[in-house]
């Protein structure tokens, strides 16, 4: 199977895409992810069928998102970090949540 046909359910797509569901729902709603073209409805809920999803195209519509957003300077930076303040950043959020 071609990677531009792997079609998912909103979970595997989530797990793909390393976000939300709900992440999901806003870029459905916000137009980023369009019925038709990034995902087909199976089912016969009139308001929320399931979702299949195309990773492919999803993660298409995700860069030209990005890109768009960097053109109009809404993105300032991109972040980046080395392997150290990674594991600072790990171990203070086991400090702060009480973790050892």
């Amino acid at each position: 199977m071609q990677p531009e046909f792997l079609w998912l359910s909103i979970g595997g797509l989530a797990k793909e895409l390393q976000c939300s569901h709900r992440s999901i729902y806003q870029l459905k709603a916000d137009g980023i992810f369009i019925g038709g073209i990034h995902f087909y409805s199976i089912g016969n809920g009139k308001t929320r069928g399931k979702c299949i999803y195309n990773l492919q195209s999803c993660r298409e519509a995700l860069l030209e998102r990005t890109k768009n957003l960097q053109n109009k300077k809404e993105i300032k930076y991109s972040e980046s970090y080395n392997e150290a303040q990674i594991k600072s950043l790990i171990a203070q959020r086991i400090k702060k949540e009480g973790g050892s």
